[in-house]
């Protein structure tokens, strides 16, 4: 089979690698990396939509949703809460106040404990990752692939 991005080539290294079963791929350095669990939920940053939950993500690990862009540079937030203990509760706030800032999107620090909304999901981003299956050919019309004019976090 022909892979015409390195996070193709990426990922089906992870295909044939023995105990792999997640690849991240860094555009900046041009570096693959394997793993065999689904590391994202030790990240000390986290971000997404209102919709779906976090809890619901959590359980696509077979699926489309499952490629994530990691390393994002973000703008400025157009509302901060110093005061939030967790993802869920961050998402939850987007969900109930973010029609207030005009807000779609969220990224919650564990470390900071800060919750941030902006009114973008476009950001840029140095890495991609996701599972061993399915590939991203089978994923082309469902997600926005890595490294377009402006890139989906």
């Amino acid at each position: 089979r022909n892979a015409s991005y390195p996070f193709d080539i990426c990922q089906q290294i992870c295909q044939i690698e023995e105990g792999c079963d997640y690849f991240i791929y860094n555009k900046t350095i041009e570096k693959c990396q394997l793993y065999g669990y689904r590391y994202l939920d030790s990240c000390q940053i986290v971000g997404g939509t209102a919709y779906p939950s976090i809890y619901d993500c959590t359980a696509m690990d077979d699926s489309c949703n499952a490629f994530v862009y990691q390393d994002c540079t973000y703008p400025e937030p157009v509302f901060t809460d110093t005061d939030v203990t967790d993802s869920y509760s961050c998402q939850r706030l987007l969900q109930t106040l973010g029609f207030v800032y005009q807000a779609n999107y969220f990224v919650y620090n564990i470390k900071s404990q800060e919750c941030h909304f902006y009114k973008e999901d476009f950001f840029e981003c140095e890495s991609f990752c996701g599972p061993k299956m399915p590939t991203m050919a089978d994923c082309r019309y469902t997600t926005t692939l890595p490294w377009s004019p402006t890139t989906r976090a």
